[in-house]
């Protein structure tokens, strides 16, 4: 009887533990991350972007089976990505849907040409939907833990689609010494207005600062400017402006300076059109300029 007793108690025992470990299981089940494939806006094929050119020409000899991503495992954020109106690494295809965070191995602190403290970095859309207007804040402490600032800075794209990452960059009037640790936040704005992101970038040349000669020409006398070149073919909506924006980055993926350049001229771009962007020339400072040359870079595309 005493032994009967005994596997009955182990028996409830083990049951118990089965409905416990069942809703445990559960319940990580729901809180786990769903993880979903974003669409991206993929740059059109050559014929797509010029219609009117024979199909026939530009047949490819060889097809190469494409194979799907399932799960966003060991996918590579520092992958460069070229879609319309980006280009660049960071740019992810799986989102986990709720959240638009600050991307913190992005970010650069560094002291400003008045030694006070400045940040770059940029943020990421893991939402579904595209975001618009957005905002950086920082909060700059000092050693004693006293609150020295708060900073604000705009994010330079106001049409974020998910998995893209945008720019920021962030000064401050507080010297860069005084700064001991700092803490950030984000604001940015759902269903925003609607720009056109449908553009394909597309750049001409990129000339070093002290660089002689720009495509086998020479330069003319003086001194030589970082100089970058670019323009882009419209394949939406007609756009009547346009904006690059351009971020490069060190060896560690850090946002080591930003420059932006309206459309030259003035008039709509229907689409299938081109038009040029303003040329971008950094004057300063000179030692971080014959870096970006040789530094990868991230480009931005938007049109309104």
């Amino acid at each position: 009887m005493k032994k009967r007793v005994a596997m009955l108690a182990v028996s409830f025992s083990l049951f118990v533990a089965c409905i416990f470990w069942a809703i445990f299981a559960h319940a990580a089940a729901q809180t786990s991350t769903q993880w979903v494939k974003v669409t991206e806006d993929e740059i059109p094929s050559f014929t797509e972007q010029y219609p009117w050119v024979d199909k026939n020409l530009y047949q490819p000899s060889i097809v190469t089976p494409q194979v799907e991503l399932e799960e966003q495992q060991l996918e590579d954020e520092y992958s460069y990505q070229s879609y319309l109106g980006f280009e660049g690494p960071y740019y992810l295809t799986y989102v986990e849907g709720s959240s638009v965070d600050i991307i913190q191995n992005s970010i650069i602190e560094e002291s400003s040409q008045d030694h006070n403290w400045s940040a770059r970095g940029l943020i990421r859309n893991h939402t579904l939907e595209p975001i618009g207007k957005s905002t950086v804040i920082a909060k700059l402490y000092d050693r004693k833990d006293a609150l020295l600032d708060e900073v604000q800075g705009k994010v330079l794209i106001d049409w974020i689609r998910p998995g893209e990452p945008a720019p920021f960059e962030l000064m401050s009037q507080v010297n860069f010494e005084e700064v001991s640790r700092v803490e950030w936040e984000l604001d940015y704005e759902s269903n925003p207005e609607q720009h056109s992101r449908h553009l394909v970038l597309q750049v001409y040349w990129e000339a070093g600062a002290g660089d002689q000669f720009i495509k086998g020409h020479e330069r003319g006398e003086g001194e030589y400017s970082y100089e970058f070149a670019a323009g882009f073919k419209n394949m939406g909506e007609p756009v009547d402006e346009a904006m690059l924006v351009l971020a490069w980055l060190d060896s560690e993926g850090r946002v080591i300076w930003i420059e932006s350049s309206r459309m030259e001229g003035f008039g709509r771009i229907e689409k299938h059109g081109s038009a040029n962007f303003e040329l971008i020339k950094v004057d300063y400072p000179e030692e971080k300029a014959k870096i970006w040359k040789d530094s990868q870079y991230m480009m931005w595309g938007i049109g309104s």
